[in-house]
């Protein structure tokens, strides 16, 4: 495990409050569970300060440590707080029937979701019942802002002003590959203009790709779908004639459920 960069809060935010998200997201997207330091070093914070604050969220049920160990994953506080933010998204229930009649139509997977700092995060899947083979991701799962389908659909539906920050963020996360990165932004950019949707062909998973759309609800708040599946069964020939007329009707459908519009196109 690499070092991270020097803990800096942004300005205006409460350190500690801030130290201890760090902590929680540092645990809550590492694969298996984390010792004192690998947290400390994971998130630059020191290993005192680290301990205090580990120790706060495994009072407040956020964290937990496992039996025997002094190594932490997620704790249950933090389902019943999901559970409660999903709960009151009226969005998810909107889309739900128009994705299920998609899903079920295509035999694809379809998925509702939004950003979550430079990653986009699944707040809905459906999956067709009689498809023998489908994506295994869903809700809760992330996808690259920069180079899945969904995230490129989230950035089309932002203005130049909206977007300059987040490019900015995503060419110093993503530093190498961010020459070539930056070509299919721009060029996901022109595609959503053209033809209303976004594609990721092999580039957030090799062997998937994908095609998403973003929605702006009348409050402001940007969601985006996107479906997809195994390259060779959904090459970009069959994405564009046989699944996007579809794709593009489920997007309606759901923008007319919920007052949703679109922006960029």
């Amino acid at each position: 495990m690499t070092d991270a960069a020097p803990f800096e809060p942004a300005e205006g935010e409460v350190t500690a409050l801030a130290r201890g998200l760090a902590v929680l997201r540092f645990v809550a997207t590492s694969q298996a569970s984390l010792n004192l330091k690998e947290i400390s070093e994971g998130t630059a914070i020191p290993k005192p300060t680290a301990l205090r604050l580990i120790g706060t969220l495994v009072t407040a049920g956020l964290l937990k440590r496992i039996d025997g160990s002094e190594r932490y994953n997620l704790g249950p506080g933090v389902m019943a707080l999901s559970h409660s933010y999903l709960s009151q998204l009226d969005i998810r229930a909107q889309a739900r029937k128009h994705m299920s009649a998609f899903a079920e139509d295509s035999g694809i997977s379809v998925h509702l979701g939004t950003r979550d700092r430079l990653e986009m995060v699944l707040l809905e899947t459906v999956r067709p019942v009689s498809a023998a083979l489908v994506m295994r991701i869903g809700v809760g799962d992330r996808l690259s802002l920069a180079a899945s389908a969904s995230g490129r659909a989230y950035l089309a539906a932002l203005t130049d002003e909206e977007r300059e920050p987040l490019m900015q963020m995503l060419r110093i996360q993503q530093a190498q590959q961010w020459p070539s990165l930056a070509k299919r932004i721009k060029d996901a950019l022109a595609e959503y203009k053209e033809v209303g949707y976004v594609s990721s062909l092999g580039e957030w998973h090799a062997d998937v790709n994908a095609i998403a759309a973003p929605m702006i609800m009348p409050g402001g708040d940007v969601y985006t779908v996107n479906c997809g599946g195994p390259a060779f069964k959904l090459g970009p020939a069959v994405l564009a004639r046989e699944v996007a007329p579809a794709f593009l009707r489920c997007i309606n459908a759901i923008m007319e459920s919920t007052g949703a519009t679109r922006s960029g196109h």
